[in-house]
């Protein structure tokens, strides 16, 4: 399962902005329901309505389907989940240095 830092990496690739609320909500139901969580909010209609609901920008709902498909492709190529969290933790790093710039 892929963690919430890959998701907002993405959502800032390809959206721009990072959604952390959108999947937050998503994956609520993994409170009660763990391993199993993604039997709920993880169709692409699902995913689409609670990224709205859980956020009033328009771009939101792609944040959604977006989840579902990374979590769909993580769950199916593990190489595919290590090339993300690798390309994630350098644009963290590549974030951190250009903040380190601006000082």
């Amino acid at each position: 399962m892929p963690k919430h830092k890959l998701h907002r990496y993405a959502d800032e690739l390809l959206l721009g902005k990072p959604y952390g609320e959108v999947h937050r909500a998503i994956d609520r139901p993994y409170i009660f329901l763990r391993r199993k969580h993604r039997k709920m909010f993880h169709t692409p209609k699902e995913a689409y309505v609670v990224a709205s609901l859980a956020s009033s920008d328009p771009r939101a709902g792609l944040s959604g389907l977006l989840h579902v498909w990374i979590d769909k492709k993580c769950s199916k190529d593990k190489n595919f989940k290590k090339w993300l969290e690798i390309m994630a933790k350098e644009h963290e790093l590549w974030k951190k240095h250009m903040a380190l710039l601006k000082k």
